[in-house]
């Protein structure tokens, strides 16, 4: 099914394997990790740029470091590669934090490409996300493999905070958002295990465990007055929806997805909560997480995995965006959705 479809980005070199939606200018902007850079596309115009991103990393005439005083040389080997972001508006700048294969985490300005933020978090990054505490971003970042994830402030002096480990296996799925007035994390792993972090403690919340996949998807939305945390199991693609505080279990939605679940975001949306996932197929589906039933048919046009997905709003209503393997991304329309 394609009449939600809203419009589609020209294509562009190179699969989408993450992307985040900011407001800047007065309009919105997805920023893109293809690999080997952060291209933008800004969806009114149709117009796609490459942020000019500078190497991240010091060359002391043996190898590359952190920072002139730093003896811990990052696994950077001259290339940028940014297969995981994070993006925020700051006084005024999109700060762009990623990495990706023998790229650490680093965060840039998205339209001068200056390093505003160098790292020595060794491996590659697999995850990033992005949340605020006092006022300041804060960066979320889990390299490679590794079951833990460390807060990196923006300030370049602050040094990072290394959350308890919690993870049986490394962590495929992150997204931060706010509870309480304070900043949270969600993660989960290849292990199948859910992790729900208070930033500013630098604890746990609570956690728990899928029944027999591992965890590709996690977000933080509502059903009703009640703070929910959504993930998402692979195979056999399960939706998971669980009281935020005690982890309680409030329903399971059995997909009907025929390939693994890699994309997840939830939002309420007309005062109803709302899912989006898609798979390895291309298939995009809505759900409606306090029914616990699909939201009409599944929504086609994507050829190859689709690796993220988004709600948001666009003009004025509100849309899911949608990429992947085939290198567009697609808007599709959530207002006036079906019973």
């Amino acid at each position: 099914m394609t009449d939600r479809l809203v419009k589609a980005s020209s294509e562009r070199r190179g699969t989408i394997k993450d992307f985040q939606v900011v407001e800047a200018d007065g309009g919105p902007l997805v920023l893109c990790a293809l690999t080997d850079t952060v291209d933008v596309w800004d969806p009114v115009a149709d117009r796609w740029t490459t942020s000019p991103l500078r190497e991240p990393y010091l060359w002391n005439g043996e190898a590359y470091i952190a920072s002139p005083d730093d003896g811990d040389h990052p696994d950077f080997d001259g290339e940028i590669e940014v297969g995981s972001l994070a993006a925020v508006v700051h006084d005024g700048r999109v700060l762009v934090a990623g990495g990706g294969e023998h790229t650490p985490l680093a965060v840039w300005d998205a339209v001068t490409g200056a390093v505003v933020r160098r790292t020595a978090l060794r491996g590659d990054v697999w995850n990033t996300a992005a949340a605020w505490l006092d006022g300041r971003p804060i960066f979320l970042a889990c390299p490679n493999s590794a079951p833990f994830l460390s807060i990196w402030p923006l300030e370049p002096q602050a040094p990072p905070v290394r959350l308890p480990r919690h993870h049986g296996d490394g962590i495929t799925a992150l997204a931060a958002g706010e509870y309480d007035g304070g900043p949270l994390a969600v993660s989960g792993c290849l292990a199948g295990i859910v992790g729900v972090w208070d930033l500013r403690r630098a604890e746990l919340l609570t956690g728990f465990e899928v029944e027999k996949g591992s965890v590709r998807g996690v977000a933080l939305s509502r059903v009703g007055d009640t703070p929910v945390v959504v993930a998402a199991e692979d195979k056999p693609g399960t939706l998971y929806v669980r009281e935020l505080v005690s982890g309680g279990l409030l329903s399971k939605i059995e997909t009907d997805h025929q390939r693994r679940i890699f994309a997840l975001d939830a939002a309420v949306v007309g005062g109803r909560s709302i899912a989006v996932t898609g798979c390895e197929g291309g298939v995009v589906r809505l759900w409606d997480l306090g029914a616990g039933k699909p939201i009409g048919e599944p929504l086609t046009g994507h050829r190859g995995q689709v690796y993220h997905a988004a709600i948001t709003t666009l003009d004025g209503r509100p849309v899911a965006l949608t990429a992947g393997q085939d290198s567009r991304v697609r808007v599709w329309d959530l207002s006036d959705l079906p019973g």
